[in-house]
């Protein structure tokens, strides 16, 4: 749902640079992606809930810290997807409003972009700090998950998709991911990690 809503609100297949970069999105496209967003990314908070508990045998304190901290960021990552819908629309009326006007529309534009500077950047050490941690502890210390699923931490795929687009490698496939930086990284995780929890509880009921 929340790769849906991404690709809803943001994608453009001529990618995301310079001025002008969402005005062919058209509003229904804005809409839909900023209320999925909205209503759908707090759920993010219960994948969370869901790792930390069954990393607290490895590190309690630790863990139980991670998990609010991570809860507070994706408060803080709503609110920053919130103020999305109104730099687009900012954008797109700075685009078709007279000369007289649109120095209006792109202050206000400009402003909106300074003020998520600081939500963008508060996530970001949060989800880095996470799944830091994360990684470093599964490697070093016996735990619920097999070593092999740092190789599926959120973190690194959103690393390996910003490469891609920045890279212009294949242009198509990284203005196609770009959008789901966040949201297809944790599809990715939560599917092995699912596997995980279901053998647990297999081997927890045949015990």
């Amino acid at each position: 749902m929340h790769t849906v809503m991404v690709l809803s609100l943001q994608y453009r297949p001529q990618g995301y640079g310079g001025a002008g970069a969402f005005l062919g999105i058209a509003p229904w496209r804005v809409f839909t992606g900023h209320f999925l967003g909205v209503f759908t990314l707090p759920l993010e908070i219960i994948g969370y809930w869901l790792v930390c508990t069954l990393m607290l045998k490895q590190a309690p304190r630790l863990f139980r810290v991670l998990f609010w901290v991570m809860a507070y960021g994706i408060v803080i990552g709503t609110v920053f997807h919130g103020t999305f819908m109104a730099m687009v629309f900012a954008e797109q009326a700075a685009a078709g409003a007279p000369a007289s006007a649109q120095s209006t529309f792109l202050t206000l534009e400009t402003q909106l972009n300074i003020a998520i500077v600081p939500l963008s950047l508060f996530f970001l050490v949060c989800y880095l700090t996470m799944w830091g941690i994360f990684t470093v502890t599964i490697l070093r210390k016996a735990s619920p998950f097999p070593r092999w699923i740092v190789f599926f931490t959120p973190a690194l795929w959103s690393l390996l998709i910003v490469l891609l687009y920045e890279s212009h490698t294949v242009p198509w496939l990284g203005n196609l991911l770009y959008p789901t930086v966040l949201s297809l990284p944790h599809l990715v995780f939560y599917v092995p990690c699912t596997i995980v929890v279901w053998r647990i509880n297999e081997a927890g009921g045949e015990g």
